[in-house]
């Protein structure tokens, strides 16, 4: 978190640092203050996650997250509607219990919108 954010030379910098993210000061200048934030809602295999993922690393704006709430977090990611609200095609796809592969045809080939969801739809 502290290199990303600081370190020109870190392999991530540029998606970091290099976009304006920050670490905030109490959390940059000491680990125990970032755990005494952070630590109590900490679970095993959790990583820090940004809330707004243009937003810096502070208390309001991280939380502990598993790697599927990771990824559907990405800035890159294109958000579609669906029955249950707006979420990631990965996302709407595990809910709808079909694969991703299954929606991205779906799309595709042009589906009527109500029919993307169906897991039992066929061609």
């Amino acid at each position: 978190m502290r290199r990303r954010c600081r370190d020109p030379k870190f392999e991530g910098y540029r998606d970091y640092g290099g976009r304006g993210i920050t670490v905030c000061d109490r959390w940059y200048d000491s680990f125990d203050a970032f755990w005494s934030d952070m630590g109590p809602s900490w679970f095993e295999g959790a990583t820090v996650d940004r809330i707004d993922s243009n937003g810096n690393y502070h208390p309001g704006n991280c939380r502990w997250a598993t790697d599927i709430q990771q990824a559907n977090n990405k800035r890159n990611n294109a958000l579609i509607e669906t029955p249950w609200g707006r979420m990631t095609k990965s996302m709407a796809a595990r809910t709808a219990g079909i694969s991703r592969t299954a929606l991205k045809h779906r799309i595709e080939r042009n589906w009527p919108h109500e029919r993307w969801f169906d897991p039992v739809a066929t061609a």
